[in-house]
């Protein structure tokens, strides 16, 4: 009994709850009420009520959306009420009233909330905008108003008139349709004129949608386009903005006969006083493209994006273009095309014109090719350049009408003057200035590069001096052959095209790509350069060795190169082993002094007391020639001095002789004329010697030939040849004279002889 009691209470507050719950969600809906304002009379048998006032609200969330109100209502047993001296008023989401229909007469159908309103029906919107016609149906579910049978457009100075037109309430947009005619009148004139076949103005935004075939008219030019957007001001009633696109096209005619046209994708226009302070032209497929016609010149302005600036006639003042800019001055004068311009007009004249990024310059009167990263030009009423002016890497080319030398000089700011015949008559570029001179008949090259370069050029246009300063680089180029020259200042005579005499100061370096010459001062004449020393030795240095002297000579026809007084050499050291010298290994730098060197094609000549040492390996003589690839030979009191590990004793070995000849290939080095072996263990005598070198140039025999003699502490050794064994200290002498005299054992004879450093067993062979 407890347990059924227990759910009949619980099952008793669920249905409360559930109650409760729909009560709660009804009252958060939307509800409606209607009353009448006076006691109702019942007439005829169609009529339920016939009252003298009606109100309707509509409400949502607590604040009213829609409020009809009549001075008069029929009510019909079909549930429609017949009102007159109607309004109805829409309210925003603050509960303020936004906008209002006012009619004669309506007919509500309370289900349906469809309201139908005719006899002088005028829709009025809150910011001043008014529309009027003769019937007007709104659905108060859809929140939505249609006008289907014409209609009068009003809003301050702004008027017109269509055949169709939607108001979207809660929007608040009026969407007209099936051609549309719009004016801007001032004082009862027409200030302008617009159609389009649909427009829809977005009150809350100030914007008026024109699509499809839009032409809009002022006194001075026309604008046609497939779609326009304009900026309106209800509030205060003017046009602010216009936005034209689908190939718009502007046109305007000037009071002095000029005309202009304007055409692009998308056209924006800032409207100031009633007109357009300028311009933003957009461009597709197409360019945007500006045409300036006057009595005099046509010219054209072609970019993707040109934004203008115009005057209260409506002449342009200035213009800025961007992106793949075309300028054409017809029928004559220069052709440019650059990235972005900004050039200012007078009188439809272009007086100045400023071009940036990637900007080109021809001019085909005067043979002239301009090119630049930025540049400013001015012209003359011909249409013609006076004055140039170049920025960020600007390039003034003359080209060689008739072959000949062709001249190029470009700056970071140039500026410089043309004469009558194209040739250039002074020129001067500062920040990076570059003057390239090109021999069109042998294609060989002569640039100058520096700070500041200040040219003269003589009547046939081709430079005959120059002076160069700041960082000043002079490259010389013919067919492979490459030479750059780097100083501070730079001097310089030409004749036809061809430097004659230059001299560079101070801090002077040439670089060919295998020598780098460095020195305080260069003289060029007669194709000969020296390099001397003021403050510091002159250096040359190579890939793979260092080279000073007191001074050094550039033999320009012979291609080679001398090295004069106090020579020192470091050739540096490499990741293989293997080295020009014997004994010498190529792991470690190698050090070379000498009064004289000669170098040139693969060779390197060192002359009068050369010394050649690394470590404790030297190698000395009057003369010594390294041959790239091959080996060397020294000659004139040759005298190596080296050391070889024996058994684990560190022997030193010297050797002269009067030459001595290297081969980098076999590893042998061969020492002839009046030979003299010095070891440890004693000395060796002989015509010639032969020293044989393993992978890493260390010695492992030695053969000496013809007349050799062997002499050690006690005893002589004689033979036609010997063979030394470092390793083994092992001697071993042969031929038909081979002997050994000992002083305590005797003389020992045989066709082969092998004794031992340190030991007096001798092998005897007969």
């Amino acid at each position: 009994m407890r347990y059924r009691r227990n759910l009949k209470i619980g099952l008793a507050l669920l249905f409360v709850s559930i109650v409760a719950l729909v009560a709660w969600s009804y009252l958060r809906r939307a509800y409606q009420t209607y009353r009448f304002l006076s006691q109702p009379e019942k007439l005829a048998a169609g009529v339920a009520r016939l009252a003298k006032g009606f109100e309707y609200v509509e409400s949502r969330d607590g604040k009213p959306v829609f409020k009809v109100i009549a001075n008069r209502s029929i009510e019909l047993r079909q549930g429609a009420n017949i009102l007159e001296g109607v309004e109805l008023y829409k309210y925003d989401a603050a509960g303020q009233i936004a906008d209002a229909i006012k009619s004669g007469r309506a007919v509500y159908q309370v289900q349906q909330k469809l309201v139908e309103f005719d006899q002088r029906v005028e829709l009025r919107l809150g910011n001043g905008i008014t529309v009027r016609t003769e019937y007007l149906k709104a659905n108060l579910n859809a929140e939505q108003a249609e006008i289907p049978n014409g209609y009068f457009f009003e809003s301050g100075k702004f008027v017109g008139h269509g055949s169709r037109l939607y108001y979207k309430m809660r929007m608040r947009e009026l969407e007209m349709r099936d051609r549309v005619e719009l004016f801007v009148k001032n004082g009862g004139q027409i200030e302008s004129y617009l159609r389009s076949n649909e427009a829809v103005l977005v009150v809350p935004k100030n914007q008026i949608f024109l699509q499809g075939n839009v032409f809009f008219k002022k006194q001075e030019g026309t604008l046609r386009a497939g779609s326009v957007e304009l900026a309106y001001d209800f509030d205060h009633h003017r046009l602010t903005e216009v936005k034209a696109r689908e190939d718009a096209v502007i046109t305007h005619s000037g009071l002095d006969g000029s005309a202009r046209t304007l055409t692009a994708k998308e056209i924006t226009l800032p409207v100031v006083g009633g007109h357009a302070a300028s311009f933003d032209a957009v461009g597709g497929m197409r360019l945007a493209r500006v045409e300036l016609r006057d009595q005099a010149q046509a010219r054209s302005l072609e970019a993707k994006r040109i934004k203008g600036q115009l005057d209260g006639r409506g002449d342009i003042t200035m213009l800025n273009s961007s992106e793949d800019v075309h300028f054409s001055d017809l029928p004559a004068g220069p052709k440019i095309q650059a990235q972005a311009s900004s050039a200012l007009f007078a009188g439809g004249r272009l007086v100045n014109a400023t071009f940036s990024n990637h900007v080109r310059l021809e001019d085909e009167a005067r043979s002239v090719v301009i090119q630049s990263d930025g540049m400013s030009l001015a012209f003359s009423s011909g249409g013609e350049v006076e004055k140039l002016e170049g920025t960020g890497s600007a390039t003034l080319r003359r080209v060689a009408p008739n072959g000949g030398m062709e001249s190029e000089l470009s700056a970071d700011l140039l500026e410089g003057s043309l004469g009558p015949g194209a040739e250039l008559k002074s020129a001067s570029g500062t920040g990076k200035a570059v003057l390239r001179l090109q021999d069109m008949v042998d294609k060989s090259t002569r640039t100058v590069a520096a700070g500041r370069i200040v040219g003269q050029f003589d009547a046939a246009g081709e430079l005959n001096r120059m002076h160069a300063e700041e960082s000043v680089q002079l490259t010389l180029k013919n067919g492979n052959a490459l030479r750059q020259t780097y100083s501070d200042f730079l001097e310089a005579q030409f004749f036809s095209g061809q430097i004659t005499w230059f001299r560079q100061w101070p801090n002077f370096r040439l670089d060919d790509g295998q020598n780098i010459l460095t020195g305080e001062i260069a003289i060029y004449q007669d194709g000969v350069m020296t390099v001397a020393r003021r403050n510091r030795q002159p250096t040359l240095t190579q890939r793979d060795a260092r080279i000073t002297a007191r001074r050094f000579l550039l033999y320009e026809r012979d291609n080679k190169l001398s090295a004069q007084g106090d020579v020192k050499t470091e050739i540096r050291s490499s990741a293989s082993a293997d080295s020009t010298f014997p004994t010498f290994s190529g792991n470690q730098p190698i050090f070379i002094q000498s009064d004289d060197l000669q170098l040139a094609q693969g060779s390197a000549a060192y002359t009068g007391k050369v010394k050649a040492y690394q470590k404790n390996d030297f190698l000395f003589a009057e003369r010594i020639v390294l041959q790239s690839g091959s080996g060397m030979v020294a000659s004139g009191s040759v005298r190596t001095v080296f050391y070889r590990s024996a058994k684990g004793e560190l022997k030193r070995i010297t050797i002269t002789a009067a030459l001595l000849t290297y081969d980098r290939n076999t590893h042998v080095a061969r020492y002839s004329g009046d030979v003299r072996m010095l070891t440890g263990d004693g000395t060796v005598l002989s015509k010639t010697l032969d020293l044989y070198f393993n992978q890493d140039n260390q010695v492992e025999n030695a053969v000496a030939r013809e007349r050799v003699e062997i002499y050690q502490a006690n005893r002589v050794g004689t033979g036609n040849e010997m063979e030394y064994n470092f390793a083994a200290n092992q001697i071993t002498l042969s031929g038909n004279l081979a002997q050994i005299v000992d002083s305590s054992r005797g003389k020992t004879r045989g066709r082969r002889l092998t004794f031992f450093a340190g030991s007096d067993r001798i092998l005897v062979e007969s």
